[in-house]
């Protein structure tokens, strides 16, 4: 990393969070995520209600199909 780079960094770290964590420390965090962290995350998000689709254009009869099993098109 350039100094620049450095600065921006720490600049934003104690900006947005109070606190300076090295760029080890956060990665440290992010390798500690699990497959079951990301799972979790996903069932809380993603949900039919949540979910918004829109087509332009002709849809081939396959893929509408495959659509309207998974979702309630209106």
């Amino acid at each position: 990393m350039t100094s620049d780079e450095l600065a921006g960094f720490y600049g934003g770290e104690e900006s947005l969070t109070g606190t300076i964590r090295t760029p080890e420390e956060i990665l440290e965090k992010i390798k500690s995520v699990t497959a079951e962290d990301i799972m979790n995350v996903a069932q809380e998000i993603i949900v039919n209600e949540k979910i918004n689709l829109a087509a332009i254009g002709s849809i081939p009869d396959k893929i509408k199909k495959e659509a309207q099993s998974i979702f309630r098109l209106v």
